[in-house]
């Protein structure tokens, strides 16, 4: 037998052994997905488009796997893999004073993301604040860039922290009288904006 051969074959076995199960349905479906994403890249789409197409409500994402266990799996497939690269590709032809990598000083700037952008602010404790500049300036970008890079990413629910529901929060709010400070526990907080 050819060594190369049985060096793919032993590769082949090891990610099928460390590759969590996924259905071969939604495997597909990834893939078609995956085909509309190269599509919208290569037709030269920016990165917000090509997410908001995919993974923004009403995307692709949402109409192949309406259901949460269904979009778990799809974040386990190579084809997610491939459409956060595709995303990763187009941010980083953007530059930050919004010429595409490569254009002269010189030449008229081009913005390429094409959508209205929106701010948040996130409070967080200030050690998380710190680990972020530090990592967004080992990795050579704004925090910005960045927080972006995360907030792009799926996560497991099981990862995210249940909030108060709506009437909780309501109710608190109406109790909370002019001067308190209970409302805003923020000693350990610091603010992030995102822009």
């Amino acid at each position: 037998m050819n060594a190369g051969r049985q060096d793919e074959r032993v590769a082949k076995a090891s990610e099928t052994v460390t590759q969590p199960h996924v259905d071969p349905g939604v495997a597909h479906a990834a893939s078609r997905i995956e085909r509309e994403a190269e599509a919208l890249f290569f037709e030269g789409a920016d990165w917000a488009t090509l997410y908001r197409r995919v993974f923004g409500p009403g995307g692709l994402v949402g109409q192949f796997f309406p259901e949460r266990a269904q979009r778990q799996q799809f974040i386990r497939t190579a084809s997610y893999e491939r459409i956060q690269q595709m995303l990763a590709d187009l941010r980083k032809r953007e530059s930050p004073s919004g010429r595409r990598s490569g254009q002269a000083s010189g030449e008229t700037a081009t913005r390429v993301v094409h959508e209205p952008t929106q701010m948040i602010t996130v409070r967080l404790p200030a050690s998380l604040h710190k680990a972020l500049l530090a990592e967004s300036q080992e990795l050579n970008t704004s925090m910005n860039q960045l927080c972006i890079s995360k907030l792009i990413q799926w996560i497991d629910p099981r990862l995210v922290p249940a909030t108060q529901s709506d009437s909780k929060k309501r109710s608190r709010k109406k109790d909370t009288h002019a001067g308190d400070d209970d409302s805003h526990d923020s000693n350990w907080l610091d603010s992030l904006v995102i822009e």
